[in-house]
């Protein structure tokens, strides 16, 4: 509702409008190989693809789920496709990944109770989301 109430007014009083040129809101405004764009992309953008791949793996083998959704929404709405004012600082593109945390925290009981899903990648994915990754991203991008 709020993308397409941003097309219509002429002024939005809702922020910046989103870029539908996929990633174009975490690299559009910095050099590829920028501090802050390693940073996003190792933080942000991994993790999201890594959740999106799961999510579409388990909807080629079981009937779809509301918390299956929530992460596919959340990547393609909050990863993909994000304003670039949205992506102008460190914390600013921590708090994008916050809706793809929620739709995870959500699908765990059911990714627990299903054999198919190795508990190694998704133990991995999980690490992706946590503050000990970000601080060593950090550390390994020595900010």
């Amino acid at each position: 509702m709020r993308v397409l109430l941003q097309d219509w007014l002429v002024y939005s009083p809702f922020g910046p409008k989103y870029d539908w040129i996929p990633f174009a809101g975490q690299f559009g405004g910095h050099r590829p190989f920028d501090g802050h764009a390693v940073v996003v992309a190792l933080t942000v953008v991994l993790p999201g693809l890594v959740w999106l791949a799961l999510a579409l793996d388990r909807l080629r083998t079981r009937r779809p789920t509301l918390p299956v959704a929530l992460v596919i929404a959340s990547v393609l709405l909050f990863v993909v496709v994000v304003p670039a004012a949205v992506e102008v600082d460190y914390a600013s593109a921590g708090r994008s990944i916050i809706p793809l945390v929620l739709g995870v925290v959500l699908w765990l009981p059911d990714l627990r109770a299903t054999p198919r899903f190795r508990p190694r990648p998704v133990r991995g994915a999980i690490w992706l989301l946590t503050v000990i990754w970000f601080g060593v991203v950090l550390a390994l991008t020595s900010l």
